[in-house]
């Protein structure tokens, strides 16, 4: 009998265990949230205090071509060199990183989203006993 009653201790050890580490990735899940939602509000309204829009403004105000190159090709006097760039307008930058910036910035809620989600299924595991889940 006493080692049924041990067993018991330590089942209710397990879960309490468990438990505790659900609330902590909810916790961390919520934290990530609310981080990306300050960061997202500090780049609309004060992009000067936030370092990332600092260093894609840098990259956007860089005049160079974004790519450069030569080829050869053949004419009836023989072959000849040319060589080309193509440039792109700060307008279009921006968009680019606009588009790439609004991807990551999603790929990073998904992740403190999933993070959220383990934690509820960790406690949810918890609460499990066969058929039923325990309501306390």
């Amino acid at each position: 009998m006493d080692g049924s009653a041990d067993h018991i201790k330590l089942k209710a050890y397990l879960r309490k265990l468990l438990m505790g580490y659900g609330v902590v990735l909810i916790t961390a899940g919520v934290c990530l949230l609310l981080f990306f939602g300050y960061s997202a509000y500090q780049a609309f309204h004060a992009p000067q205090d936030v370092q990332i829009v600092q260093y894609v403004m840098k990259l956007l105000n860089i005049q160079e071509p974004i790519l450069k190159g030569r080829f050869s090709f053949q004419t009836p006097t023989g072959p000849q060199d040319a060589s080309f760039q193509v440039e792109m307008s700060a307008q279009i930058k921006a968009i680019i990183f606009l588009v790439l910036g609004s991807m990551v910035f999603s790929i990073f809620v998904m992740i403190a989203k999933s993070v959220i989600e383990g934690g509820v299924s960790v406690i949810k595991g918890a609460l499990y006993e066969g058929d039923i889940v325990r309501k306390k």
